[in-house]
């Protein structure tokens, strides 16, 4: 919690800062984005009951907003909020029980979801004037993190269960970096094309709770547990941003 709370304070910190520099104002950019985030990784060694070394978390979407202002022509500090979300593997997942299990399995699942805010610091360098920039960055700020709960129920041949699993998480907070590069064009004097990439960097430790149910013996085991998560994403994409 002590760590949460200045994590607060430092992203509230750089939005003083930005706002003490309020009279060397030299303009703003504000936007949103869009793209495609790719897990580097498994992002747990518990991302399955029954084999403990794969994960299963796909491609999947990344799209937030962000707002800078320029302190000066170059540097900036700004804020950005962000949201992706991991579909996971289904048919993986459900070949490998299958071949460990020797039954007919049913899986219902929902996403990793990741929702972020950030404190961030850029620099801005002109490659041609007015027309197109780079823009190195680094954000700094707070993630919150669901791993995807899923429930696998097996059958006979007759279609009855055997067999019932279901696994749930808390959401946990925690820091996440992110350091990014975005190249903006300008498709008019207010408004810029902007294309990024970004690597995400986040650990979690979420408290897992299992549910296994034997229906034919009618029992029932409760197991919670706690168990690290580190999310490793690379993002690439694209978006709009005015200039003011």
């Amino acid at each position: 919690m002590i760590q949460h709370k200045h994590l607060i304070l430092t992203v509230a910190g750089l939005l003083i800062l930005a706002s003490g520099f309020a009279q060397k104002y030299s303009g703003a950019r504000m936007g949103f984005f869009a793209g495609l985030s790719t897990p580097v990784g498994a992002f747990s060694d518990a991302d399955n009951p029954l084999d403990e070394s794969k994960g299963y978390a796909t491609v999947g979407l990344d799209a937030g907003a962000f707002g800078d202002l320029f302190i000066t022509k170059h540097l900036s500090l700004g804020i950005r909020g962000g949201y992706t979300i991991y579909e996971i593997n289904e048919s993986d997942m459900l070949l490998n029980l299958q071949e460990q299990r020797g039954e007919n399995i049913t899986l219902r699942s929902t996403p990793y979801q990741n929702l972020n805010l950030s404190g961030v610091l850029g620099y801005t360098a002109y490659l041609v004037e007015d027309k197109l920039d780079v823009n190195p960055y680094v954000a700094v700020g707070l993630s919150v993190f669901k791993t995807s709960d899923r429930r696998f129920t097996a059958s006979d041949t007759l279609g009855f269960p055997t067999w019932d699993y279901h696994l749930s998480s808390e959401i946990d907070p925690g820091l996440q970096l992110i350091p990014g590069l975005a190249v903006n064009y300008a498709l008019m004097s207010f408004l810029d094309l902007r294309i990024y990439g970004e690597y995400a960097y986040a650990n979690h430790r979420l408290e897992e709770t299992s549910v296994t149910s034997t229906p034919g013996e009618n029992t029932r085991l409760i197991k919670t547990r706690a168990v690290d998560y580190y999310l490793r994403a690379f993002s690439i994409g694209g978006g709009l941003s005015l200039r003011f």
